[in-house]
């Protein structure tokens, strides 16, 4: 069974993440979906993810928002996928997660802002146990526990291919420019 598949024929309500996930990002992720669903509410969408990641807390916004809204969302990774932007897209409906033949992954652990000292540090290390715990949480819920962040050592983190991607559980499918009709 090949793991490629063209995504061209589905792509009517497509969302966008091309860029680090912050306050300001992740608020129109969840307007775009939010307008979708108004629109209506049974239709499948597509959110495509070109982004290096970003604020763990935004992340998991976009994430709480996608989970609870009630309507099928896929996921396709694009370019690259670094970091919380991994989370949401291995969190796309089952079967229904891909990746182009070129996206690069790269997946690290949460880490906090190292120049800080004293209690303000202390509780930002608790912060980041506690976000580094539900990333962890989260992906081997996604991926069926075939991918355990806790095997990640340092800031450097891992590089994944498409490839890598499937047998991992993080995507379902490889879309490659052949497929596509021009």
């Amino acid at each position: 069974m090949s793991n490629e598949i063209n995504i061209s024929q589905n792509i009517t309500r497509s969302v966008y993440l091309f860029d680090s996930i912050n306050p300001l990002s992740s608020k129109e992720i969840i307007k775009d979906i939010n307008t979708f669903l108004i629109d209506d509410a049974h239709k499948p969408i597509m959110l495509f993810i070109n982004s290096a990641g970003g604020r763990v807390v935004d992340t998991l916004a976009i994430h709480d928002f996608m989970s609870l809204c009630g309507v099928k969302i896929s996921t396709v990774g694009i370019g690259v996928v670094a970091s919380m932007a991994v989370l949401l897209l291995s969190s796309g409906k089952i079967g229904q997660r891909y990746i182009t033949e070129n996206t690069m992954i790269h997946l690290h652990l949460p880490f906090g802002r190292t120049e800080i000292k004293g209690t303000v540090a202390e509780e930002l290390s608790e912060e980041t146990d506690y976000q580094t715990t539900r990333l962890r949480e989260l992906l081997i819920k996604y991926t069926k526990g075939k991918l355990d962040i806790a095997k990640i050592k340092g800031k450097k983190g891992i590089l994944i291919s498409p490839q890598e991607a499937i047998k991992l559980g993080i995507v379902d499918h490889i879309s490659s420019a052949k497929n596509y009709e021009i």
